[in-house]
């Protein structure tokens, strides 16, 4: 089997050289448009770029897809973006977002329960997160430790540790219970649970 890093990868184009963080709102709207213009195929209801099969390995693609379609169930549209779409002119691999999900940038991370190390890691590639959780955690743990992290990100962005913007939205699947949280967060770092399936009433 030829290596990832050896294939010809003549079809992966760079859409953008920066890291997610680092774009401005204009370049962000201009780079959504942009990547939905890419090739895709429907795979179990999620539009998959058809350059990620190819080139992603085997095992992170069959996770990432796997979490894409609990959002796709839940009624949410969920692009699986393309391969290594953002690189800079040097081949250097820059943080980006796994998918567009209901039109915004939404990262895709698994854990057994690391869930405030993963959060971290994420929110500098995409306005929205979501934890796939594998091991066994209920619904109050998952929501205490985002607000542990909250609560440590706004200190060190207090104290000018940190310039990181972790408004957006954070979904949660908890696997062992098949239960998809949606923790909606502000600027301020307030925290309000809503209702996961799109377009259902909020939660009140």
């Amino acid at each position: 089997m030829v290596h990832k890093k050896e294939r010809e990868t003549s079809d992966c184009i760079s859409y953008t050289d920066k890291d997610f963080r680092d774009l401005s709102p204009a370049e962000r709207e201009s780079l959504k448009i942009r990547l939905q213009a890419a090739r895709y195929t429907v795979v179990d209801g999620v539009f998959v770029a058809e350059n990620r099969a190819k080139y992603e390995a085997a095992r992170d693609f069959k996770k990432e897809l796997k979490a894409c379609k609990v959002l796709h169930e839940w009624g949410h549209t969920v692009y699986l973006l393309p391969f290594d779409y953002a690189r800079d002119e040097t081949g250097n691999q820059k943080k980006s977002a796994d998918t567009l999900t209901d039109g915004e940038f939404l990262e895709l991370k698994e854990t057994d329960r690391n869930i405030r190390g993963n959060y971290n890691k994420a929110i500098g590639q995409g306005k929205d997160v979501l934890l796939y959780i594998t091991g066994d955690v209920d619904k109050q743990f998952a929501v205490n430790e985002m607000m542990r992290e909250i609560g440590n990100i706004r200190k060190q962005k207090d104290a000018g540790k940190k310039n990181i913007d972790f408004e957006g939205n954070v979904y949660i699947y908890l696997e062992k219970r098949a239960e998809l949280l949606l923790l909606r967060i502000k600027t301020s770092g307030i925290i309000r649970e809503d209702n996961p399936r799109l377009g259902a009433p909020p939660l009140t």
